[in-house]
């Protein structure tokens, strides 16, 4: 059965230069208008994985930092800032966005 997960809040994840984290997401990723997801502690957004099974959306003004691996398509809607890597097997569309490569 797939879920899907929404981000309605701010988030953020405190580890680590070495730790590694694995988010599995068995339906779609949705973050909602101006929500931002930030990484304090040390550890790099490209130590993080997103998978998704259908679609990731990242809301209006919202923040994400980690790559995301999605199956059906990917889309930044406008004025969402990006720090990271997006790998989707269909489509990965931008609207008007920040993107910076993950380190």
């Amino acid at each position: 059965m797939a879920s899907t997960v929404t981000l309605p809040i701010n988030v953020t994840l405190i580890s680590n230069s070495t730790d590694v984290w694995i988010f599995l997401i068995s339906g779609n990723l949705n973050m909602s208008a101006a929500v931002k997801l930030n990484i304090i502690g040390g550890s790099k957004a490209s130590y993080i994985y997103w998978q998704v099974a259908g679609e990731a959306t990242f809301g209006v003004n919202s923040h994400f930092e980690e790559i995301i691996l999605s199956k059906t398509g990917t889309t930044f809607q406008t004025g969402t800032t990006f720090k990271g890597k997006a790998l989707t097997q269909t489509a990965v569309i931008f609207e008007s966005n920040t993107l910076v490569e993950a380190q």
